[in-house]
């Protein structure tokens, strides 16, 4: 199941954020099922958002907690991606490629209102925007449990993602541009590669 993260980095600086995501990588194999598919993270407002692949929440709450990293709500939501035969889909597989034009790690990420909206509704309204290659919409996450989509933009400014939202006819509640983090951005000391670790070594890692 695919899991929305609401984390609270106040004051923390860029090698705090790289170190959480770095203990995160650590033990993520100690955890049946568990996979990081991407994470976004606003400088603004130090907050940041995870999309996690587990078997419970509770798992994706245990993990945070043993490796120091700060956890906040914790949602199941679905994704909507489109495809390359330029269909638009919902469910799985989650898609987790890296869409990023190189040396850009920046999306504009736009929190929408579902009202209620039926899977076949949702499904016909992205279906009317334009999608990448070409358009700037990648993603989007649906979050039924407070009716909100949580959708991920590729665009130069603020008002060609204004004008994209415009056909899906949902309320825009917020529009900000934010850092996408995917796994393999995460280095660990000197550069090397980050390697899951074995729970017996786990002692210390977190402290």
């Amino acid at each position: 199941m695919l899991y929305t993260i609401e984390r609270d980095f106040l004051g923390y600086s860029d090698g705090d954020l790289n170190s959480a995501a770095f203990r995160a990588l650590l033990c993520m194999s100690f955890f049946q099922d568990m996979d990081w598919v991407r994470s976004f993270y606003d400088p603004a407002s130090e907050q940041g958002r995870c999309f996690y692949e587990a078997t419970s929440s509770s798992d994706i709450r245990e993990h945070a907690e043993t490796m120091a990293i700060p956890v906040g709500a914790i949602r199941p939501v679905i994704e909507v991606r489109p495809t390359a035969a330029g269909r638009v889909e919902l469910g799985e597989p989650v898609d987790k490629a890296d869409r990023r034009e190189a040396g850009d790690t920046t999306a504009w990420i736009a929190r929408l209102a579902l009202t209620e909206l039926a899977d076949a509704d949702l499904l016909s309204r992205f279906s009317a925007i334009p999608a990448r290659p070409g358009g700037p919409w990648e993603r989007a996450y649906v979050d039924r449990d407070i009716d909100e989509v949580f959708a991920v933009f590729r665009a130069p400014d603020r008002h060609v993602v204004e004008t994209g939202v415009g056909p899906l006819g949902m309320r825009l509640l917020d529009l900000r541009e934010m850092r996408e983090v995917l796994p393999q951005d995460i280095t660990g000391p000197g550069g090397a590669e980050v390697a899951p670790i074995a729970r017996s070594s786990m002692a210390g890692v977190s402290g």
